[in-house]
């Protein structure tokens, strides 16, 4: 089983990088509740810093890309999954980064087998903060079904052999990462999320 306490107090920020506004905006609101440090967004939300692409910030991170700004001449993120692994990749040269919060949203409309690009993204985000002595926890809430084209069950199966920890829901994997930050784990035993 994943250990959850980790991370060094110094690397408990978190990187959300969404493929739609309702799930980032969601995750927004939810960790707006638990966290006393800043929260960057490219959403607007009331108690969310903007987010800028220029700064050097340590805060917590929430990035809807699938917001005009980050697909005008390239496919929606649910299809093309390039640019949210290079930007999970890219993360954790932060070094005050050590969660990492993905939604995976299956269907007809999205990528035929999300965990196959994702969770190499992952590893290897894993890999360079290994290499900078820093410990990585990634979160992904699965949304889909065992009906949907790429089965939910056989990408729950890909995260969790993965080493991710899998949530039932994109709150639920809001509140986990909260959980995370803080390091409490009493909040964390009251989830009900595989790892």
């Amino acid at each position: 089983e994943k250990s959850l306490g980790s991370l060094s107090k110094d690397s408990r920020g978190i990187v959300g990088l969404f493929s739609g506004g309702t799930l980032c905006y969601e995750a927004g609101l939810v960790l707006r509740e638990m966290l006393s440090d800043p929260i960057h967004s490219n959403l607007s939300m009331r108690g969310i810093i903007p987010f800028d692409p220029e700064s050097e910030t340590s805060a917590h991170t929430l990035l809807d890309l699938g917001d005009d700004q980050f697909t005008r001449g390239q496919p929606h993120p649910m299809i093309d999954l390039r640019d949210r692994c290079r930007r999970l990749v890219r993360s954790v040269e932060d070094p005050s980064v050590g969660i990492i919060l993905i939604d995976v949203v299956l269907g007809l409309n999205s990528h035929p087998d999300p965990a196959s690009e994702l969770i190499p993204a992952l590893n290897e985000a894993a890999r360079r903060a290994s290499d900078m002595g820093r410990t990585i926890t990634s979160i992904v809430s699965l949304c889909g079904s065992s009906n949907d084209p790429q089965s939910l069950d056989v990408q729950k199966e890909a995260f969790l052999k993965a080493g991710a920890l899998v949530t039932q829901s994109n709150a639920q994997a809001a509140r986990v990462a909260g959980g995370v930050s803080m390091d409490d784990l009493n909040l964390l035993m009251k989830e009900n999320f595989e790892c």
